[in-house]
C-alpha cells in the first residue's frame, strides 16, 4: 500500500505531457494572438489576391478575345469592297486590343493580324515592325514563328530590299525542321536572279522540281530551267 501511495504522489507531481502541451499552447496563443491573427490575415489576403488575379486574368482574356473576333469580322466585311477604308477604320480596334490587353493571347494575335493588314495595304515598314515584335511573341510556336519569318521575307521583297529578304528565306531553307514549302524556294530563285546570282537561282528552281513536283510553280519553273 505504501508503494501505491508513493506512486500516486509521483503522478500528481508530474503533470500529463499532453495537458502540459495544451496549457503551454493556450498561454502562447494569449501572449501572441495579435501576431498569429496577423499572419493568418496575410495568408488569407494573399490567397484572395491570387484568386482575384486569376479571375481578372480570365476576364481580361475573354474580353480581349471577344474584341479580336469583332475587329477581324469588321475588317473582313469592309475589305472586299474597300480595302483602304477597312485598313484605316479597323486600325484603332486592333490598337486597343494590343495596348489595353497587353499580355493576353489575343493581344499577340491582334498584333500579328494587324501586321498582315499592313502588308496587304502596302504599309511595309509598319508590317516589318509588327512582324519583328511578333517573332518574340511566337518563339515557342514553331509553325507560327516560321510563317512570320516567311512574311518578313515577303515584306522586304516588296520593298525591293532583296538582300534582307533573302536572309529570311535562307533561314527557312537551312532549317532541317522547317515547315517551308515551294514558294520559299521560288522566291529565293527570283531574288537570286535579280541579284545576278544565276547559278543559285537555277539551283533554287531545281529544288522545286525535285522536292515539290505538285507545286503551283512547277510549270513556271520548268520554263525557267528549260526543262
Amino acid at each position: 500500500m505504501a508503494i501505491n501511495q508513493k506512486n500516486k504522489k509521483k503522478e500528481l507531481k508530474e503533470p500529463d505531457k499532453f495537458l502540459q502541451f495544451v496549457n503551454d499552447s493556450i498561454i502562447y496563443w494569449h501572449e501572441n494572438k495579435t501576431q498569429i491573427l496577423g499572419s493568418i490575415g496575410i495568408i488569407l489576403l494573399l490567397f484572395i489576391f491570387v484568386i482575384s488575379l486569376r479571375a481578372y486574368s480570365n476576364m481580361k482574356e475573354n474580353n480581349s478575345s471577344s474584341l479580336l473576333g469583332k475587329a477581324m469580322n469588321k475588317y473582313a466585311s469592309i475589305k472586299d469592297t474597300d480595302p483602304k477604308k477597312a485598313y484605316t477604320d479597323c486600325e484603332t480596334d486592333f490598337k486597343v486590343i494590343i495596348d489595353k490587353y497587353s499580355g493576353t493571347s489575343s493581344s499577340k494575335y491582334a498584333k500579328l493580324y494587324w501586321a498582315n493588314m499592313c502588308y496587304e495595304n502596302a504599309d511595309y515598314d509598319k508590317a516589318l515592325s509588327l512582324y519583328e515584335e511578333s517573332m518574340k511573341n511566337f518563339k515557342a510556336d514553331s509553325f507560327t514563328h516560321q510563317l512570320i519569318i516567311k512574311n518578313l521575307g515577303y515584306s522586304y521583297m516588296a520593298k525591293k530590299d532583296y538582300e534582307k529578304s533573302l536572309k529570311y528565306f535562307e533561314i527557312l531553307s537551312n532549317d532541317k525542321n522547317s515547315l517551308i514549302n515551294s514558294d520559299v524556294w521560288y522566291n529565293m530563285g527570283i531574288i537570286y536572279s535579280r541579284l545576278g546570282q544565276n547559278d543559285k537561282s537555277a539551283n533554287a528552281f531545281k529544288k522545286i522540281l525535285s522536292d515539290y513536283p505538285d507545286s503551283i510553280y512547277i510549270n513556271i519553273v520548268k520554263e525557267k530551267t528549260a526543262i
